[in-house]
């Protein structure tokens, strides 16, 4: 568990870092969140893998994959919008460690 939460922790620090570094003319694709999670499952066969809050709660970060590999990062604002802040391919898992890792 403890090292999930470090995972966690670490995605969300990879994901505001993501969007600081976005170009200001980036487009970004942002719905309401069940629009969000519906289009990633009918179009891109990802599911939820998992979520983490960012900051004091201010939003909420998940990562969808599919079968296939493919991956999205999606932001969720305490308002309900859903923001793609990253997708790419080649998802891969990683086992996750037991016990203390450090």
């Amino acid at each position: 568990m403890r090292a999930l939460s470090r995972t966690i922790r670490t995605l969300a620090a990879v994901v505001a870092l993501l969007l600081s570094a976005a170009p200001a003319n980036a487009q970004q694709v942002c719905l309401l969140h069940g629009t969000a999670v519906a289009q990633l499952a009918s179009q891109h066969s990802e599911q939820a893998v998992g979520r983490g809050l960012i900051g004091d709660g201010q939003a909420v970060v998940e990562i969808f994959v599919s079968e296939v590999g493919t991956w999205t990062a999606v932001v969720t604002d305490t308002q309900g919008r859903s923001c793609v802040v990253a997708s790419g391919v080649s998802w891969a898992q990683v086992p996750q460690i037991v016990g203390d890792p450090s």
